[in-house]
């Protein structure tokens, strides 16, 4: 069998054991995506408990069962992977075990070795399945037991000096989480510059972070990938390659001198500083100790102290206080060479931006120097908070402006031009120090976005028209506005005519004619409430901060398709928006609705729009986002939970869509209905405009001018509130102000169709209200069970339905006790479903009447 071949192959001593794995080893490895064929090349196999012991030459604790992966090129040496893992007694969580004492090795997966001692590119990985899964894939890997584990006792291990590397491309691939670690990263570093030392050419491919946030390997990384039908070739040239100059190793490249010299290994030193005490060394002349004064006087104090050390034990004649003085006088020197002369000469004198040394590793300090350098900048804003995070105002491929959250990368793109960043440098030639450009470093960037509670103005929404703020002006200047939180983003070119303050009845008579005649007199309304609606529509992106609560979902729907949905609610939101809304479509499952929730939210929109809706709506996450005032979800991809203001308009659109209780309870409708077969082919030349889209983007100033104005009416009339006798839940706010606005307006029929629409719509409470009817009329208030309403429901001589599903009858009973539990103590009609306690360990439900 496979495992009795590679012991003998071997000729090792360990167990002949079955080559059946355990099946959480088998998904443990199918998880790392690797295959049957590579498991089976790489002699991987399964070791029972009692052989444990044999293996490690001791018995560890709590362990079920174990993963044995054999390392090719030794006789006994494996590591096991033990499940469960277990903690140690300093309280470290323990996955693999090996024999003590068994030293350290290379794990070459099956082909590696053939390749050695040639120059074909070489990746560095930690854990043997990673190693396993990028040579699969095509990319020949070594496989590191540890990011220690290329040393053992302080020294190099042996088997790197079978590996070729001079002129040799090696990619070292760690983790995700290796960035936040300083150890890990400092090893990563370390292991890179021994590599370069033997001759190597050393990248390093940067993971991103799982999906949850969690830690990725290469292999979690290539499976992700892989599920999104993205080969291993493409995802590995996705990932951002770094060299050990990058900013991201600034930290390790300090301390790794000092790390080599504790480990009595010598320290490579910048090659202006190897030159100077080479010859320090051979020649004895102190006088060539003060040629590195120049270089001394740009470098930080504890480098510079390092030095001085190394000088005073090269030389002992060196005068380290006339070197201390010289460096003083040299920092002077450096510091008179302002660094606006170098801004000067790398820009022009056009501009005068503060100028922010990229070398300072006082970290607080220049952190808190790039941070004024933003907030100097930021007036007028261009920078926001959102949601609690920071953002700044792009505008999508169809010139939307949208909210963008700063990423290390954008924040580094504003850096590097609201300040100037230099460094000072050495010139080899003449030894003089002069200041030059530099980036803003990495470090900065990470440790400004950091920062708790950024001081910028929130930001609530962004709007593409004049819009009424919470105090009652009319926000017409381009640009952000305090009071309401919102940005202003004009489209080019329009400009609004003046709004009186206290419109005349003439002013609400052109207002009403453009509204009601021009722009909506060809829809076939069904009734005044669903024109008063649409006008409230059109009217509530302008008069949303005059609301300080939840909007409620606006659904146009029709009959049949072709009879106008789209194109109204195109033409009721084109002149708040300048365009046609953006679009999305229905979710298939409640995450699926989270997710595009959350995405479209994160860019601020004026509009959600929910196009042409074919399935029932029915989603606890909609639900929650209509009447929700702030919106809470973790981000895709991290591990932080983003908390999204909610000021957007709702709308939807279908043919006679069906909607759940707790949605219908939610919406206003507005319904056309043409009476027609063939809608789609009336004859639009009757139309007062055959191209209504063009015309109302034609007139959209005087639309906007129209909306404007019949708000206007109901402010300079005091905001009198409309109190209709149905006012809409959990939208009283809105049913105040929209009723307001209307009633001046002289618009009649808001909010008259809403229980005409609730009976339409309420599909689930009517079969319900069925349902109660029926158990009323067969069982009273008698307690009953759940088996005796199941029976009721599928006797052959009754029309009664629930949502039970197509499951059998434990399965539609069990659905039946749930949806008991979810309606308990609720009012159907006459009757209220209460819980009677429990008879022989099952639940008893009865009806009392109202």
């Amino acid at each position: 069998m496979m495992q009795t071949e590679l012991s003998r192959a071997n000729g090792s001593t360990i167990p002949e054991i079955t080559n059946a794995f355990h099946p959480e080893h088998l998904a443990d490895l199918q998880k790392s995506g690797l295959s049957l064929a590579t498991i089976e090349a790489a002699g991987l196999y399964s070791v029972r408990p009692q052989d444990i012991p044999k293996l490690l030459g001791f018995n560890p604790p709590k362990v079920q069962s174990a993963l044995v992966f054999p390392y090719p090129g030794t006789k006994d040496f494996c590591r096991l992977k033990v499940f469960p893992p277990f903690r140690d007694k300093d309280g470290h969580t323990v996955k693999y075990l090996q024999r003590e004492n068994s030293g350290v090795h290379l794990y070459f997966p099956p082909g590696v070795v053939k390749i050695l001692q040639t120059t074909e590119t070489l990746h560095w990985t930690e854990g043997e399945k990673k190693a396993l899964k990028l040579t699969q894939e095509g990319f020949p890997c070594i496989g590191l037991g540890g990011v220690w584990n290329w040393r053992e006792k302080g020294q190099v291990i042996p088997a790197l000096d079978q590996i070729f590397l001079e002129g040799r491309h090696c990619i070292i691939v760690p983790d995700s989480d290796t960035w936040e670690k300083d150890d890990v990263l400092r090893a990563v570093y370390a292991f890179g510059r021994e590599l370069e030392q033997r001759g190597a050419m050393v990248s390093v491919f940067k993971l991103p972070q799982g999906q949850a946030g969690e830690k990725w390997g290469i292999d979690d990384y290539l499976v992700a990938l892989d599920t999104q039908g993205i080969p291993a070739k493409e995802a590995m040239e996705k990932l951002q390659c770094l060299t050990l100059a990058d900013p991201q190793f600034d930290q390790a490249r300090w301390w790794y001198p000092g790390w080599r010299k504790r480990q009595g290994e010598e320290v490579v030193l910048r090659p202006e500083l190897d030159l100077l005490l080479e010859r320090l060394r051979e020649t004895k002349d102190p006088r060539i100790a003060y040629h590195a004064v120049p270089l001394l006087a740009v470098l930080d104090s504890g480098m510079v102290d390092w030095i001085k050390a190394e000088i005073k034990g090269v030389c002992r004649a060196v005068d380290l206080r006339r070197l201390n003085a010289e460096i003083t006088q040299a920092k002077r020197n450096v510091q008179a060479q302002h660094p606006k002369e170098a801004y000067k000469k790398a820009r022009g004198s056009g501009q005068d931006l503060p100028a922010i040394p990229a070398d300072d590793g006082d970290l607080p300090k220049v952190t808190q120097q790039a941070w004024d350098a933003l907030l100097a900048a930021n007036n007028p804003p261009f920078l926001f908070r959102y949601g609690g995070l920071p953002v700044r105002i792009e505008y999508d491929d169809k010139k939307r402006p949208i909210a963008r959250e700063i990423t290390p990368d954008r924040l580094r793109h504003v850096l590097a031009r609201v300040a100037f960043w230099y460094r000072y440098v050495l010139d080899k030639k003449t030894k003089e120090v002069s200041c030059v450009p530099a980036l803003p470093p990495m470090p900065v960037v990470k440790d400004v976005l950091a920062m708790p509670d950024l001081a910028l103005p929130i930001l609530t929404r962004i709007v593409e028209a004049p819009v009424f703020t919470p105090d009652g002006t009319i926000h017409t200047d381009p640009g952000y506005h305090p009071t309401g939180q919102i940005y202003y983003a004009p489209t080019p070119g329009f400009v609004l005519p003046s709004v009186p303050a206290s419109p005349t009845p003439d002013d609400l008579q052109r207002a009403r004619d453009l509204i009601l005649s021009e722009l909506l007199g060809d829809f076939p309304f069904v009734s005044d409430a669903e024109r008063a609606h649409a006008v409230a529509l059109l009217l509530l992106p302008f008069a949303r901060d005059l609301i300080p609560g939840p909007t409620p979902l606006h659904l146009i729907e029709a009959p049949s398709a072709g009879t106008g949905k789209g194109l109204l609610a195109e033409v009721l939101l084109l002149p708040a928006l300048g365009q046609s809304a953006a679009i999305i479509t229905e979710g298939r499952d409640e995450e699926e609705w989270r997710k595009r929730i959350t995405a479209i939210l994160r860019n601020g929109p004026s509009v959600v729009l929910i196009d042409n809706l074919r399935r029932r709506l029915d989603s606890a996450n909609v639900s929650a986002a209509i009447t929700a005032t702030t919106w809470e979800d973790r981000i895709l991809g991290h591990s932080e939970t983003v908390r999204l203001p909610v000021r957007c308009i709702w709308v939807a659109t279908g043919n006679n869509p069906a909607l759940s209780t707790e949605i219908a309870r939610r919406t206003v409708r507005i319904r056309i209905d043409a009476k027609n077969d063939r809608p789609w082919n009336r004859d639009r030349v009757s139309f007062r405009h055959p191209d209504l889209p063009k015309w109302a983007t034609h007139h959209r100033a005087e639309l906007v001018w129209a909306s404007l104005t019949l708000i206007q009416a109901w402010i300079s009339q005091g905001r009198p509130g409309k109190t209709p006798e149905i006012t809409l839940g959990r939208f009283e706010s809105w049913s105040k102000t929209m009723g307001g606005i209307l009633e001046v307006a002289g618009i009649p029929g808001f909010l008259e169709n809403l229980d005409e629409f609730y009976d339409y719509s309420d599909a689930e409470g009517e079969m319900w209200r069925t349902f109660i009817d029926a158990w009323w009329d067969h069982f009273g208030d008698t307690p009953v069970g759940v088996k005796d309403l199941w029976g009721l429901l599928t006797r052959e001589d009754t029309d009664l339905s629930l949502p039970l599903g197509e499951g059998n009858e434990k399965s539609q009973r069990i659905r039946l006790g749930k949806l008991l539990k979810a309606n308990r103590d609720r009012q159907f009609a006459e009757c209220r479903i209460v819980y009677h306690g429990k008879k022989q360990r099952a639940d008893q439900w009865r009806l009392i009447p109202a």
